[in-house]
């Protein structure tokens, strides 16, 4: 019986956080150089939530009055509400969870540490490597 894989075959290793008291441009900043949509998110070390830029837009226009100023820090807009796995998971049941609870991403631990992060983008990927795998007329190549 061939064994299953575990969540560490698809997550994202060593992912970029973000302390809960810096600003919500620079958690976007953040984003954008690193070319992420997910960054969890701690206090003093400790982690405390996940922010998406999906969170970021949300929490810019909801709490900003228009043409005001206000730079709102990350701990405002985070999600506290983390799906935390751990690295030897297996993957079968990470992405089931994620499916049935709505999750956009799990944090990956090992040892009580931040070891990864899974988002969407990490399943699609892998999802797309694995279809052409099994595509009969695939080269391995990218046909869009």
């Amino acid at each position: 019986m061939k064994k299953l894989p575990t969540i560490m075959a698809i997550m994202s290793p060593f992912p970029h956080s973000i302390e809960g008291s810096q600003s919500l441009s620079q958690a976007s900043l953040m984003m954008r150089e690193n070319n992420v949509n997910h960054l969890p998110v701690t206090d003093i070390g400790q982690l405390i939530g996940v922010v998406s830029t999906e969170d970021l837009k949300i929490g810019s226009s909801a709490f900003v009055p228009t043409g005001a100023s206000v730079d709102l820090i990350v701990k405002d807009v985070c999600s506290s509400k983390i799906y935390l796995a751990d690295i030897y998971d297996p993957l079968e049941a990470v992405l089931r969870v994620m499916s049935e609870k709505h999750v956009d991403s799990a944090i990956v631990m090992k040892n009580d540490k931040l070891a990864g992060i899974l988002t969407h983008s990490d399943i699609c990927r892998s999802y797309a490597e694995l279809l052409a795998k099994l595509s009969p007329n695939s080269n391995g190549d990218d046909a869009a």
